[in-house]
């Protein structure tokens, strides 16, 4: 038996993980559920190696057999895994405060006509809320040095969105040009470490604090 969790998009489907159980277990021990656990999920074909690394999460089964015309006269066994832990910590809330300094970044990809500088700003986002830095003009190694900007958070721990950072060109004419962009998993990155401490992300220097 082959069972695949899956997520869903607008586009394509993508599989997480799958596992697979025989089937003879069951078929020899008919009314009886052989099945009931947790099961690691196994990596699909195909799969990105820095997703595999972070683990991809387990299953919950129950599953047996039946004979054809037999009827079913076992209970349901009970669960063994603590759901109601887990149902309490999907809807623990992450409220505070993200205190962001954005200071500068360098050696930027020149995306002007010319080909030879940029126009850069810095836009932040989190949830429904953006921060974003003025542009300069004519450089590839801006300095912005903008401190005490603040977004406040107040989503569930269980479905914490990324913070998202983008370096876009600015035009005055046409549409502005995504420069770069990166994002940036704060449950992994910020909440276990609350506090003033600086965290280089690669084309941007950031302050991180969860507080109030």
């Amino acid at each position: 038996m082959n069972v695949q969790v899956w997520d869903h998009d607008k586009l394509f489907d993508d599989c997480i993980g799958y596992i697979e159980i025989p089937l003879l277990d069951m078929i020899l021990a008919p009314g009886v559920w052989k099945v009931n656990g947790l099961y690691d999920l196994k990596v699909p074909e195909g799969m990105a190696p820095e997703k595999v690394a972070k683990g991809l999460g387990q299953i919950y089964l129950q599953a047996m057999f039946l004979n054809s015309g037999m009827a079913n006269q076992t209970a349901e066994p009970p669960v063994t895994d603590d759901i109601e832990s887990q149902v309490k910590a999907q809807q623990e809330k992450l409220e505070g405060n993200l205190h962001v300094n954005i200071i500068h970044a360098k050696n930027l990809l020149p995306v002007d006509d010319n080909a030879s500088t940029s126009d850069p700003f810095v836009k932040i986002t989190f949830n429904d809320k953006t921060l974003e830095t003025k542009h300069l003009s004519k450089t590839l190694n801006p300095i912005w040095n903008l401190k005490g900007s603040k977004i406040p958070v107040s989503v569930l721990k269980s479905n914490v969105p990324p913070l998202g950072i983008q370096v876009i060109d600015h035009n005055t004419i046409m549409s502005n040009s995504l420069i770069g962009l990166k994002e940036i998993n704060i449950m992994d990155e910020l909440v276990p470490n609350p506090g003033n401490n600086f965290v280089d992300f690669g084309f941007i220097k950031m302050f991180r604090s969860m507080g109030y």
